[in-house]
């Protein structure tokens, strides 16, 4: 019981707000919205020659400028607080990628806090060999 106590008391977060503000998920944030980019593109490169995506999410909110961790962070942040007028799709794929992006800093962060001190390295001291005898037959 005391274990788990001290690994809450040692976290590195204590709620999403503060995984959000740090610099580290704006990252993630643009690295998912490439990742999906990157989907899409490859989707329509296997596709036969003059098709098309449906129009979605990803293409409203990237004609209103949102694509980017700013304009995500803060229509996330009205969504919360349920003063979006965004359609659902947008909300849920604005939701997504910030739950993403936090799961990914948090991970990161585990990663980084769990990993062990680098022990330095120390040349072994040289020893004498011994010689070993021959054995006659």
């Amino acid at each position: 019981m005391e274990t788990e106590l001290k690994a809450e008391a040692t976290a590195r977060f204590n709620n999403l707000d503060e995984i959000l503000a740090d610099p580290k998920c704006a990252e993630f944030v643009c690295d998912h919205v490439e990742e999906i980019n990157q989907h899409r593109v490859n989707i329509l490169n296997k596709a036969p020659k003059g098709a098309k995506l449906k129009r979605g999410a990803y293409e409203f909110l990237d004609e209103a400028g949102l694509l980017n961790p700013s304009g995500l962070l803060s229509q996330f942040k009205l969504i919360e607080q349920k003063k979006s007028v965004f359609p659902a799709s947008a909300r849920e794929f604005i939701v997504s990628v910030i739950y993403v992006a936090a799961r990914r800093t948090a991970a990161y962060y585990d990663a980084i806090d769990k990993k062990a001190p680098v022990a330095k390295f120390e040349p072994q001291k040289k020893t004498k060999a011994t010689k070993k005898s021959k054995v006659s037959k």
